[in-house]
C-alpha cells in the first residue's frame, strides 16, 4: 500500500492535537485548520501523480475538464440568474 508523502506526520499531529489541544478552543481550530489544508495537499499531489503516471497528461486534464465544467457552468447560470434578479428588485 502506498501512502502520500507526509500521511503518517499528519495523522499524527491531528492525534496530538486532538488528545492534547482540545480544551484550547482558539489554537486548536487554528491547528486542525492547517492539518486539514497540509491532508488536502499531499491528498491531490498523490492523486495527480498517480493520474499522471497512469493515464497520461492529456487524458488527466480532459478528466479534470470534465468535472469542472459542470461547476463552472452552474456558477454561471446562478450567477445570471442573481444579476437578474438584482436589476428586477431595483
Amino acid at each position: 500500500m502506498v501512502t502520500p508523502p507526509g500521511s503518517t506526520v499528519t495523522i499524527c499531529f491531528w492525534l496530538w492535537l486532538v488528545l492534547f489541544l482540545a480544551w484550547r478552543s482558539i489554537s486548536a481550530q487554528g491547528l486542525f485548520t492547517g492539518v486539514l489544508l497540509g491532508l488536502s495537499a499531499a491528498v491531490g499531489a498523490f492523486v495527480g501523480g498517480f493520474l499522471y503516471e497512469n493515464v497520461g497528461p492529456v487524458t488527466m486534464f480532459r478528466l479534470i475538464g470534465f468535472f469542472v465544467l459542470p461547476g463552472v457552468t452552474f456558477f454561471l447560470l446562478v450567477g445570471k440568474r442573481i444579476m437578474q434578479l438584482e436589476v428586477s428588485a431595483s
